[in-house]
């Protein structure tokens, strides 16, 4: 079954896998029926023709998307992230061994990169690994992000200096992971006092609230440090 088929489809899928060769698709298949899923879910073609087919249809559940021979296997992700639904947990499958690659792959939200030749038994751990994400509890205090909020009474009075400062102490001296967000849409001086160029990112999001995920976080947001 080939890509192109996707575009008969409106019920949202469990699973979906788009591979690149035959040898793959065996494997994948062999996966699926472990795991209770048609073999008719496993398709054939590139990961340029999966986005052409997934923006027609709702996004499966798990998606395991093959980027082998892509000449951009980041842009091929994040066209990817355009066309799926925010909770779609994405298993990428490639030919370049490159720690780079995957590691910004992760950052860009997807669950696992996987390098071909790819067995049944690293499908299924990748798999399994996702299934442990979904059944988290999502009221887990430990995993909660704190929000700080900083607001001045008026124009002037240095709330922007305050955010930037507490920002910037709580990433560089206490190694935390830290969203700096400027809500002043017009006027906001937080990239100027970072010496950053300011993005659209938040601008984005309120135009477009139903994309926000992961992976539109990664893109949005500009990056101060690692």
């Amino acid at each position: 079954m080939s890509v192109p088929a996707l575009n008969s489809t409106t019920a949202r899928a469990a699973f979906l896998a788009v591979v690149t060769d035959e040898v793959t698709r065996a494997v994948m298949v062999r996966v699926a029926a472990e795991n209770g899923w048609s073999e008719n879910q496993v398709l054939e073609g590139s990961a340029a023709e999966a986005v052409d087919a997934l923006n027609n249809i709702p996004t499966p559940e798990k998606l395991v998307i093959d980027l082998s021979g892509s000449a951009d296997p980041i842009a091929d992700i994040d066209a990817l992230a355009q066309v799926c639904q925010p909770d779609t947990r994405v298993i990428a499958l490639g030919d370049i061994n490159d720690v780079n690659l995957f590691r910004h792959l992760m950052d860009m939200g997807v669950q696992d990169y996987l390098l071909k030749p790819v067995s049944a038994e690293d499908l299924n751990e990748a798999v399994s690994r996702v299934d442990d994400v979904e059944t988290q509890g999502t009221d887990d205090d430990e995993r909660q992000g704190r929000l700080i909020a900083v607001i001045g009474a008026r124009g002037g009075v240095g709330a922007s200096t305050v955010a930037a400062n507490i920002a910037w102490m709580m990433a560089h001296q206490q190694g935390q992971r830290v969203a700096l967000i400027d809500l002043d849409l017009y006027f906001g001086s937080i990239a100027l006092a970072l010496d950053m160029e300011p993005g659209r990112g938040f601008r984005e999001a309120l135009e477009n609230p139903s994309r926000i995920d992961g992976l539109f976080v990664e893109r949005a947001m500009v990056r101060e440090s690692e």
